[in-house]
């Protein structure tokens, strides 16, 4: 951990909870129609690279890939993987809810957008 959070967590009283510990997975994306198609999947491939990893860990998010450390960002997977044991890891995935549920959602995101 970076020596001020270490510091943070000291003072704050932090910890992670250790019998299940939340992991929440964010998606991404880049839509069928979006007008730059090759420079949002030069993007993706960026987020997902060793840099972009350490720069989402310092940005706040938990990066996935083994090859970030500690040393380079606050927290990582495996970091957290190791602190609580992989057991007591709970991964919060997406729910899509009813098929009507979609339907009614992407009626509304269209009509939105124009």
């Amino acid at each position: 951990v970076i020596p001020q959070q270490a510091q943070m967590n000291k003072v704050v009283g932090w910890d992670y909870i250790h019998d299940a510990s939340p992991m929440f997975l964010r998606g991404m994306g880049v839509p069928k129609k979006c007008p730059q198609p090759n420079s949002a999947k030069l993007m993706l491939d960026y987020i997902l690279s060793h840099e972009g990893q350490v720069n989402v860990g310092r940005g706040g998010f938990t990066p996935y890939r083994a090859d970030v450390t500690t040393e380079q960002t606050p927290v990582t997977y495996q970091g957290v993987r190791d602190e609580v044991g992989a057991e007591n890891i709970v991964i919060i995935g997406f729910d899509m809810g009813s098929e009507k549920e979609q339907q009614d959602f992407s009626k509304k995101w269209v009509s939105r957008l124009g």
